[in-house]
């Protein structure tokens, strides 16, 4: 270092190749401690044993309770049982206003292949149907010359994915989730990509 400034003012070319290798030194050396903390972050993400390891080290927490939203995992309160790697999200909301009914059923099975203390990765295939009554009235006159008109649906969809398990709290988890969704099962068949998110507590 004392030598390169005892040579500026010498000659503009050697300067300038001093400023040029002081510049890569700085940048080989900003490169190597980027490379060691990515290196550190790899270490704890995946911890020093096996996955099975990492999951056995942590806070067992098999149950949670939340809200869900999803085209393939449901709509409604849900519930996650999950002793292990393997789990299962159950999820549904029953809606009622007068002859009106919706009504949301899922239930999705789940595989957790990494674990870290701030985030889970998991993949997931599911099923939701949802059903749907609405009652209409038409006719200038009521009730003579009018008629009652029910309106019934039900649309089975299915479909699988991946997602993540964000630690926000300890015992607060978000889980957004993100996949492939086959629609209308029963009906006239479309696919489409699907996503999923929720908000749950953990006990």
């Amino acid at each position: 270092m004392y030598h390169a400034r005892s040579l500026i003012g010498n000659n503009n070319t050697k300067s300038t190749q001093l400023s040029l290798m002081f510049k890569i030194t700085n940048m080989k050396k900003i490169f190597h401690l980027f490379v060691i903390a990515a290196f550190s972050f790899v270490q704890s993400a995946t911890g020093q044993g096996s996955p099975e390891e990492v999951l056995d080290s942590k806070p067992t927490f098999k149950h949670a309770l939340g809200m869900h939203a999803g085209a393939v995992t449901g709509l409604g309160f849900s519930y996650r049982y999950a002793p292990k790697k393997w789990g299962i999200q159950v999820t549904g909301i029953p809606i009622f206003n007068a002859g009106n009914i919706f009504a949301s059923t899922a239930a999705s099975v789940q595989y957790k292949f990494k674990s870290h203390d701030k985030v889970d990765l998991f993949t997931y295939v599911g099923v939701h149907n949802i059903y749907e009554r609405s009652e209409y009235y038409y006719g200038y006159y009521e009730p003579f010359d009018g008629y009652d008109a029910v309106y019934t649906n039900n649309t089975l969809t299915a479909g699988f994915g991946a997602g993540l398990n964000i630690h926000l709290l300890e015992v607060i988890q978000l889980s957004v989730q993100a996949g492939y969704g086959l629609y209308d099962l029963s009906g006239s068949i479309s696919t489409n990509l699907t996503g999923e998110i929720g908000v749950y507590y953990r006990f």
